[in-house]
């Protein structure tokens, strides 16, 4: 309605306009037959005498000063007005007529008709003209720009009364230089830079004394960290015209008519990727009427999937979410740098992206505290992994995060590979993944120990008493800690698993989901946290025991709605639309949300900042996976020294002889397991004896493995 009003407004303004324009170009002899008698009026006829005394009275009580408003008018109605339903719009004609009429009688009187300048000076004074200037000024540019328009005047009164506040008027002084001895001069030329900004004297305790490098080195991360290009581009899709929405709103209601089921759309909400249109129902409506319906309301709006919520959270109405073409695109350096985020004190905040309305959406991972991800290929799930670390990254130091990345596909994540953040080096194998999390379980139970024997329930808990911790405190749990240990602060470890399915169905898959499960049951107080991904959500890889550890679940586009009741009990993730549309489930809520994209570029550039910091690996965990090595099925091998197994000089024997080699040669002419196998092909490999692997190709015999025979 607003935009038939304002359309009106506009087209009769401009006849206005025209009609003034003519009457002042034509004013010499265009006769006036309504203010005066004219001898040549009976030379005209009828149409010609009243045309000419309209435009005469237009003329009158109007002048050329409206062409200006006609202008403005234009201007702000293509920019602004035509793009939003704000009933206050309505009235800007009235403001913006006032503003200029009141102007021009003030200060260009020639300008005004002879009929509107003598109503002007009889009843208003000049100074009165003159102080209405400003009022309607006003009223036209709080109406136009509306909040924008009251911010700006809030802020710069603040900053006024700011200044007004710290204004001291201070006499000026004159400092003589004071003459100083030999020996003074060094004191004086020390440099005070490194004085702490606390004076007040503070317990001494182990922790503190690191702290000073501790927040040089947080300083250099976070400026550093600050430094890392994102993209933040401007909205380059023009938003859909009210005629867009008003076709939409029509077929979903002549369609409900159809069926016989009342109800109309009072209200439709916008948002980047989907828009959701608010149906009222009639008394006595049955929300089932409109599910059941729900492949009719798509065909009515050709074919496109939509989606209907309900409940909608703080209202009374059933939404309908249909998508919008074009779509925006979400980019993470629009997320990584809202207030939502800057601004967030979460744990580990994730920027998630943005919700069905347009609203930036950060999630904790603490609070989560296990995230389990699906979706078919191409839906978004690499991306989103992607952008969960690199919001962490940005906002964790290594010294408060730690990183487990399992990566099957030796793809998606090898990026990553030079973090500091990192606890091992990147896992591509089952069988090293397993002992990855068997490692992750007996460093839970360590920080469990020292959580009780500090007396705290929680990570957060333990960091914050440790700050003031004394050296007797300390001394309880040293016995926890490697010899030499300076900071005892525990840091969040995030594992991260991208490809579940691949290491599930393993021969080590029942030891990985056990670990899995257990890590997932207890570890949230010990501030472990475990994000799996897979592209398979089917019962054999999401075994209800994996389901009932992750209350927090996040669905991609899925091809069945069987998939989507795997991963999130309910259907609904089959309509979603890719390209990181996601459907966020934590607890009994769930959100539509679309994902942010981060291009390789950007994660690249992460990566080549984080590298200017050391990569230390924790020792601990180092050695556990080299105990690992005399376990069965394990890959881990020694580098260095002799082999332990009795046959690696007859194994050698055998790819010199055949002059390639393989895994499964060997099982045959030695007659020996895979597993076997495998170590004796990645000895060889280590010791420059055979090539790296080429596929499903026989590695090659590399020269001079004859000449390891001989030795």
């Amino acid at each position: 309605m607003n935009a038939k009003i304002l359309k009106l407004e506009l087209f009769g303004l401009f006849l206005l306009t025209l009609i003034s324009f003519l009457a002042f170009y034509y004013i010499d002899v265009l006769p006036d037959n309504y203010f005066t008698i004219s001898s040549s009026s009976s030379s005209y006829n009828f149409l010609t005498y009243y045309l000419t005394s309209f435009m005469a009275f237009i003329g009158y009580f109007t002048g050329p000063w409206i062409f200006f408003p006609f202008f403005a008018f234009c201007f702000f109605y293509a920019f602004k007005y035509s793009r939003r339903e704000f009933k206050a719009d309505l009235f800007n004609i009235v403001f913006l007529l006032g503003l200029f009429l009141f102007f021009t009688n003030s200060f260009f009187p020639i300008f005004l008709g002879q009929g509107i300048a003598y109503l002007l000076n009889e009843f208003i004074p000049s100074f009165v003209s003159i102080l209405l200037i400003p009022v309607f000024a006003f009223a036209f540019l709080a109406s136009s720009f509306r909040a924008d328009f009251f911010n700006t005047l809030r802020s710069s009164y603040n900053n006024l009364l700011e200044r007004a506040k710290n204004f001291k008027f201070k006499r000026p002084q004159i400092k003589l230089p004071k003459r100083q001895k030999k020996n003074e001069v060094e004191d004086i030329e020390k440099p005070v830079t490194k004085i702490p900004f606390s004076i007040k004297p503070k317990k001494k305790s182990v922790e503190s004394l690191n702290s000073g490098s501790k927040e040089l080195d947080e300083n250099k991360y976070f400026k550093l960290m600050s430094t890392v290009a994102t993209k933040r581009l401007k909205k380059t899709v023009r938003p859909p015209s009210n005629q867009y929405f008003n076709d939409i709103i029509s077929s979903i209601e002549s369609k409900l008519a159809e069926f016989k089921i009342e109800g109309e759309i009072i209200n439709v909400l916008k948002g980047p990727v989907v828009d959701t249109f608010e149906l009222e129902l009639g008394p006595g409506v049955k929300v089932s009427k409109i599910t059941n319906h729900q492949q009719d309301l798509s065909l009515a709006l050709y074919g496109i999937p939509i989606r209907i919520v309900y409940p909608m959270k703080g209202r009374t109405t059933v939404g309908i979410e249909v998508p919008r073409n074009p779509r925006e695109i979400i980019y993470l350096g629009e997320i990584l740098h809202s207030k939502q985020f800057e601004n967030s004190t979460y744990s580990l905040p994730i920027s998630m992206g943005k919700d069905a309305f347009g609203e930036v959406f950060v999630a904790n991972l603490a609070n989560m505290p296990h995230m389990l991800v699906a979706g078919a290929t191409g839906a978004g799930k690499s991306v989103f992994i992607n952008s969960l670390l690199f919001s962490l990254l940005i906002k964790r130091t290594p010294k408060e995060l730690k990183l487990i990345l399992i990566d099957p596909k030796q793809l998606e994540l090898a990026l990553y590979t030079d973090l500091p953040h990192l606890v091992m080096p990147v896992i591509t194998e089952a069988s090293k993944a397993a002992q990855a999390l068997r490692w992750a379980t007996t460093e839970m139970e360590r920080r469990y120990s020292i959580l009780k024997r500090f007396g705290v329930r929680n990570i957060e808990g333990f960091n914050e008493k440790m700050e003031s911790a004394s050296k007797d405190m300390i001394g309880e749990i040293r016995d926890f800690y490697p010899e030499g240990t300076k900071e005892f602060d525990l840091p969040f470890l995030v594992i991260v698993i991208d490809e579940f399915a691949d290491l599930i169905l393993t021969k080590s898959g029942k030891e990985i989901e056990n670990n899995v499960c257990r890590i997932a049951a207890k570890a949230r107080a010990a501030g472990i946290h475990l994000v799996l991904a897979t592209q398979r959500p089917s019962v054999d890889v999401i075994t209800g025991l994996i389901k009932s550890n992750f209350p927090t679940r996040i669905s991609f586009r899925v091809t069945t709605s069987i998939d989507s009741r795997t991963i999130l009990n309910a259907q609904g993730a089959e309509l979603l639309l890719g390209k990181g549309d996601m459907l966020y489930k934590s607890g009994i809520e769930t959100v539509r949300i679309h994902g942010a994209f981060v291009t390789e570029d950007e994660i690249e550039d992460l990566a080549d900042k984080l590298k200017k910091f050391e990569l230390e690996f924790d020792a601990g965990a180092l050695k556990f996976l080299e105990k690992s090595n005399d376990l069965p099925g394990s890959f881990f091998i020694k580098a260095d020294g002799e082999s332990e197994d009795e046959l690696f000089e007859q194994a050698v024997k055998v790819v010199v002889e055949h002059k390639s080699a393989s895994a499964s040669m060997l099982q045959r002419r030695l007659k020996i397991g895979y597993n076997r196998a495998a170590n004796l092909i990645e000895e060889m490999e280590e010791k420059g004896i055979v090539g790296a692997t080429e596929g499903s190709k026989p590695r090659k015999v590399l020269p001079g493995a004859a000449e390891f025979l001989s030795e």
